[in-house]
């Protein structure tokens, strides 16, 4: 049965396993984005992510993500500097580049969420990069997301790598 809200899926087993493609995201009060565009620091984030990320990996779960870099742009920026957060809370991150994927490989893939490796959620979201809300995948379907996943994290490289 789909869950009504996205919070619900973070109550999985063992690991959670998150796709982003878009160049952009639109979060609606993101106002850690202007700051860091006008200062070049990030300031404190206050929307709970990192507490969420301690907690889930303190009791021996996994997150992680694979983040596409089409670009680099000033969003793409940002997100890298608020990612170092989220690696000390324990997230392990990887990310591409176009260079280092069959670029057929994204041909109709929208950022998702996998977890405990049974169920998939597609993210939706607007051209400007402002969600919509999330479709659960047909079980079956899970596998196909899986395997794309692993797939990509495999030809990519650690985050840390990219703050050498």
């Amino acid at each position: 049965m789909a869950k009504a809200t996205l919070t619900e899926y973070f109550e999985f087993s063992k690991t959670a396993r998150r796709l982003e493609l878009l160049p952009t995201y639109n979060v609606k009060g993101d106002g850690n984005y202007r700051i860091f565009i006008e200062t070049g620091k990030l300031p404190p984030r206050i929307d709970g992510w990192p507490e969420l990320l301690e907690r889930i990996t303190s009791q021996g779960k996994t997150i992680e993500r694979v983040r596409y870099i089409p670009y680099l742009s000033d969003y793409i920026e940002y997100e890298l500097e608020a990612y170092k957060q989220n690696v000390r809370a324990g997230e392990k991150i990887n990310f591409i580049k176009p260079e280092d994927i069959d670029s057929h490989d994204l041909d109709g893939v929208s950022d998702f969420w996998i977890f405990d490796d049974i169920k998939c959620i597609e993210m939706n979201y607007s051209e400007e990069g402002h969600f919509l809300g999330f479709t659960e995948i047909a079980d079956d379907q899970t596998h196909t997301y899986l395997t794309l996943y692993q797939k990509l994290k495999s030809q990519g490289k650690d985050i840390s790598e990219y703050y050498k």
